[in-house]
């Protein structure tokens, strides 16, 4: 099990240490590249393994915290980062005085404080005092490999970025998203009490509270839903918006119709996994319409699901115990719906 720490101070004394910079927000397909290059270099070299990135991101407490939408909470980022399979993983608290130290400075924490035998970033990482540390800053110092992996591509041989997987996220583009996550984006928090319109329409919601920064955009979604007192996990639809058929007070609410299932869930901790968007919130005239409507959003969802699985399997379509962490848990559905 992996050990957390918030500054390079509490670090223990290593014999030394296989060491993977980065912000790793969303822990993308080319972040785990680089970070899985990080354990192979720490089996080879019987090293210890790091990871050694920040809270709050940089670009949060330098620049206006407005025009970064964070994709993974720190609750997740450390969910994350610990299914790795890491000895040692470092959230250093990004704070004024931290801000100020100087890229040489820096270099001498990792290799004289932290004992790092290989330093692995990405090929745009930039680190220090104003960003001016790189690769460049490692070559007086001896005993130490320093590897700069290049950026992973996609098929059509653009760039795997945190920023580009925010911008398909916030256009309602989750497919396009999570095929450069590797796994189905995801919100997490708590189940609160909502005004029960949905129950009485017949199709009871669960309303979630989410301190989540980047939100698809307004729509219904074909979604999922992962218990995390129970690990349990269960196909469901979504509907991410304002509710213009019942308010117009401009309240953005997150709530999930959970297919065929009944218990309560106010007051518990879930998450919420986006698949696709199936279609744009829009008004309607009257209860009557707006139950019509989701009615066909749940057929749609149900046909969805049954694409991926046999629904009479279970009474509550698919539950399945799933294992401890999270990319353990999302593999495993992977597999299931593939």
């Amino acid at each position: 099990m992996s050990k957390f720490f918030q500054s390079f101070a509490d670090l223990p004394s290593s014999r030394g240490r296989a060491l993977c910079l980065g912000n790793f927000d969303g822990l993308h397909l080319g972040h785990q590249k680089l970070l899985e290059s990080c354990l192979q270099k720490a089996r080879d070299k019987k090293l210890s393994s790091l990871v050694f990135s920040f809270d709050p991101h940089p670009r949060k407490f330098l620049s206006d915290p407005s025009k970064i939408r964070i994709l993974t909470l720190l609750e997740e980022k450390r969910h994350l980062l610990g299914a790795m399979g890491f000895d040692e993983i470092l959230l250093q608290r990004f704070d004024r005085e931290f801000s100020k130290i100087e890229a040489d400075e820096f270099v001498k924490i990792l290799t004289r404080y932290l004992c790092a035998k290989v330093v692995l970033f990405g090929r745009d990482f930039r680190f220090g005092k104003g960003a001016k540390g790189s690769r460049e800053c490692f070559e007086k110092v001896s005993g130490v490999e320093v590897v700069e992996l290049e950026a992973v591509r996609d098929k059509a041989s653009e760039v795997l970025s945190s920023e580009r997987i925010r911008s398909l996220v916030l256009s309602g583009d989750v497919e396009s998203a999570n095929r450069l996550l590797g796994y189905p984006y995801f919100l997490s928090g708590e189940v609160i009490h909502g005004d029960k319109l949905g129950k009485q329409l017949g199709f009871p919601t669960a309303n979630l509270q989410t301190f989540n920064e980047c939100l698809p955009k307004p729509g219904v979604y074909f979604s999922s839903v992962c218990l995390k007192e129970s690990s349990l996990l269960y196909p469901s639809v979504t509907n991410v918006g304002f509710r213009p058929s019942v308010s117009n007070q401009g309240e953005l609410r997150i709530e999930t119709h959970l297919l065929q299932f009944q218990d309560e869930l106010v007051g518990q901790r879930l998450r919420l996994h986006f698949f696709k968007r199936l279609r744009p919130e829009k008004k309607l005239s009257g209860q009557s319409a707006l139950a019509a409507q989701i009615k066909e959003d749940v057929v749609a969802a149900q046909q969805f699901w049954a694409q991926k699985f046999d629904l009479r399997d279970s009474e509550r379509i698919y539950s399945r115990q799933l294992a401890p962490t999270l990319k353990q848990e999302i593999l495993g559905f992977i597999s299931k719906i593939s």
